[in-house]
């Protein structure tokens, strides 16, 4: 987890329930070499955290003051503002865990069975049943002694 908190820009984070903008660098580097997300949203101890390309930084500052029912029609604005052709998507991080009793995260969720089709619609390289049905049989080895 720590690791994770480092990756969006801070050292830590408190259980505040508020919207915090932070700039890490790592906003500026091209995700598996093509995908560029200058902006990263996560929810995190009960807190938004906006995780922002440096450049971004101090016009984002100001997002810390609103409501949280706000946020989308305020990120909207400011992206029309300085990308030309956007989208916001959603997306879920799949972690490997030594022990799913240590889970220190809220809105953490299993995948299983019933949630197959979910896992497909993220595996989006391929669109062969095939290769998901691959990667598929990959994450259910890794998930395996967390079965009941």
């Amino acid at each position: 987890m720590k690791e994770y908190i480092n990756f969006l820009g801070l050292n830590e984070v408190e259980k505040e329930n508020r919207i915090i903008v932070t700039s890490s660098s790592n906003r500026d580097i091209l995700l598996s070499g093509k995908f560029y997300y200058p902006i990263l949203i996560t929810r995190l101890n009960n807190n938004i955290i906006i995780s922002c390309s440096p450049k971004y930084v101090e016009d984002l500052k100001e997002i810390e003051l609103i409501e949280e029912d706000k946020l989308k029609e305020k990120l909207n604005k400011f992206a029309e503002k300085y990308f030309e052709n956007f989208e916001i998507k959603e997306m879920n991080r799949l972690i490997k865990i030594a022990n799913k009793n240590n889970i220190n995260c809220e809105n953490v969720e299993l995948i299983d069975e019933n949630k197959k089709q979910y896992f497909y619609n993220i595996v989006k390289k391929s669109k062969e049943l095939k290769y998901k049905e691959q990667k598929w049989n990959e994450f259910n080895k890794l998930k395996a002694p967390f079965r009941n």
